[in-house]
């Protein structure tokens, strides 16, 4: 079966045939095709009156560095910025889809790849709550593999996987998509890249009708080299990056799904008009320069330093019940009273997240902070006396 058939009986019928929402750049450029102009003779001081936009830029006080086409609606997929998640990651620019925010991605695939009262997404809990809370809005069945322990981590049992997989397919009712997160969160640790590979090329290879969506949210923690297939070998394939983790940029709400090209197709069609504002592009071209991106491995490295020193002190505390390992820049561990631990973490300044409906009871996660402020929270930790 070839990728363009597979794609017709994977999505679904009302999203496979209904031709993409048309913004006024693109049909600038359809007509530009049209009569035969070139980039060079569209010059970028072309006065377009073509989008029922003000003439005129916004009133600020303040960042008027920033004002400078705010007035204007932003391209629909931004050359700068796919170029910016292309040298930030190692992912082709044609593979990539800007989303205002990896969550707000998820919810296009979900919609774009999966029939309401029919399909179903298969996920590996514990992990990341999104993927259920999407499926269901969208009144998509969820379907679950829990995670086997293995020392001090929780991982994927992929013979489980494949099994459900294998079942859904004999209904005759095949599992649409398959959510992963590696690093997982909430546990922390990343999956056997090796192991992940040779799953992901069976699945896609054995099972044609189902998508893998493959989580690298907290891939920056973690300094192991990827083997994954990319989005062109491997068609059915989906990744999705941020910059809200390892580039400190949560507040402006920009992330990237990679995935083969003739995909993008179907998915942009249930994505908004504009996704990424004039405003985050600026503010990520600034802040993601390449004379930055060092000090941002910089930091990387400090945070991977400071998580294996964190965990040594953690496991030696006698309340400490269970430590996961990490290769994000949060730790989970299990204490003997998760209410009345975090109480006692409230009344001294620091919040953490109760993750005992997710991971099991007495857990918490703690998001890694600066060496100062790690050390003050040890501290507070060995004034628990319970």
């Amino acid at each position: 079966m070839n990728l363009e058939n597979r794609l017709e009986n994977a999505i679904p019928p009302h999203i496979y045939q209904r031709p993409p929402y048309k913004t006024a750049s693109v049909l600038f450029k359809e007509l530009k095709i049209k009569l035969g102009i070139s980039d060079e003779d569209a010059r970028d001081n072309l006065l377009t009156l073509n989008a029922n936009e003000n003439p005129y830029p916004p009133i600020l006080d303040k960042h008027e560095d920033l004002k400078s086409d705010l007035n204007l609606y932003p391209p629909l997929q931004d050359a700068q910025l796919i170029n910016l998640f292309s040298r930030l990651f190692p992912i082709a620019p044609e593979t990539i889809l800007l989303c205002d925010g990896v969550d707000a991605g998820l919810g296009w695939l979900v919609r774009s790849l999966c029939e309401p009262f029919k399909d179903t997404i298969l996920i590996c809990p514990p992990t990341f709550p999104k993927y259920r809370t999407v499926a269901e809005l969208h009144q998509v069945n969820v379907a679950a593999v829990p995670l086997t322990r293995n020392n001090e981590k929780l991982e994927l049992d992929i013979d489980g996987i494949l099994a459900a997989l294998d079942s859904s397919y004999q209904k005759q009712q095949p599992i649409k998509i398959l959510f992963i997160t590696t690093p997982n969160n909430p546990c922390g640790h990343a999956e056997d890249e090796n192991k992940l590979s040779k799953m992901l090329e069976r699945i896609d290879r054995d099972y044609p009708l189902t998508f893998i969506v493959l989580d690298r949210a907290y891939w920056g923690f973690y300094q192991v080299p990827s083997t994954i297939l990319n989005s062109i070998d491997c068609p059915f394939l989906i990744q999705t990056f941020t910059v809200s983790k390892l580039y400190s940029l949560a507040g402006i709400r920009l992330g990237a799904l990679s995935m083969n090209p003739k995909l993008i197709d179907y998915v942009i069609k249930l994505a908004p008009t504009d996704p990424i504002s004039e405003a985050t592009k600026k503010l990520a071209l600034e802040a993601l320069s390449p004379d930055k991106i060092p000090l941002y491995e910089a930091r990387a490295q400090e945070i991977i330093t400071e998580r294996a020193k964190f965990i040594s002190r953690v496991k030696t505390l006698p309340f400490i019940q269970d430590v996961l390992h990490s290769d994000a820049n949060f730790i989970a561990f299990k204490v003997n009273d998760a209410t009345d631990f975090m109480k006692h973490l409230i009344e001294n300044g620091i919040l953490l997240r109760d993750v005992s409906h997710l991971i099991g009871e007495g857990y918490v996660r703690i998001t890694l902070s600066t060496p100062e402020n790690n050390e003050k929270i040890i501290e507070i930790f060995e004034s628990y006396d319970k």
